[in-house]
C-alpha cells in the first residue's frame, strides 16, 4: 500500500543520500571547486576557470551549484557562464575536493583555474554582485563527454580579488 501523507515517496538508491535542494547525490561522486581568491578582476571581461568533462569520460557531470563573489571592498563583479567555448591555453590545473570525506575516487573532469584562454561558446547565464555578497546560481548544468563549462568576470579594475565555489557530481 501506498503512503501519500509522505511528501516524498520516491525510491532512493542505495549509498545515495538526497542533497539540501532534495537532489540525489551519490557517496564518493561529489566533489567542490574551491577556487580561492584571486586577482583575476579586469575591467574588462576575464577567464577565470573552466571544468571539462573529457570525450573520453563514461560519465555525464552534473554542475548543481555555482557560487563567486569579488573579495576587494566597495567593488563589484560581473560574472558570465559560458558552455563549450574553445579553449586554446588551458591555463593552471586545479584539484577539486571530493565531498565524501575518506573517499579515494577522484574527478574524471579536467579543471583549469586561472587564466584559461578561450573564445566563443554559448552563455548559459550570468549574476551580478556587490563586494563580499555572492552570486549564487543554483541551475543544474549537464556536461556530457566532451562539453564545457567556463566561467569569466568583469570587475571595476585590474587586480580585484575574485573567487568561486562549483559543486557537481559525476554519474556513470
Amino acid at each position: 500500500m501506498t503512503n501519500f501523507y509522505l511528501p516524498n515517496n520516491r525510491l532512493v538508491p542505495e549509498k545515495s543520500i538526497l542533497d539540501y535542494f532534495d537532489r540525489q547525490t551519490y557517496c564518493g561522486n561529489g566533489y567542490v571547486l574551491n577556487y580561492a581568491d584571486t586577482a583575476a578582476g579586469s575591467a574588462s571581461e576575464t577567464n577565470v576557470l573552466y571544468i571539462s568533462n573529457p570525450s573520453t569520460s563514461t560519465k555525464s557531470v552534473a554542475v548543481t551549484y555555482r557560487e563567486a563573489h569579488v573579495a576587494t571592498a566597495s567593488q563589484t563583479g560581473k560574472f558570465k557562464f559560458y558552455l563549450n567555448p574553445t579553449i586554446s591555453a588551458t591555463g593552471t590545473a586545479a584539484t577539486p575536493v571530493n565531498l565524501m570525506g575518506n573517499s579515494s575516487t577522484t574527478a574524471s573532469v579536467t579543471i583549469c583555474a586561472t587564466a584559461p584562454t578561450a573564445s566563443g561558446g554559448t552563455v548559459l547565464d550570468g549574476s551580478i554582485c556587490l563586494a563580499f555578497q555572492p552570486a549564487i546560481i543554483p541551475k543544474t548544468v549537464i556536461l556530457e563527454p566532451g562539453n564545457t563549462l567556463m566561467m569569466s568576470v568583469v570587475t571595476g579594475a585590474t587586480g580585484n580579488l575574485v573567487g568561486a565555489n562549483i559543486y557537481w557530481s559525476e554519474i556513470g
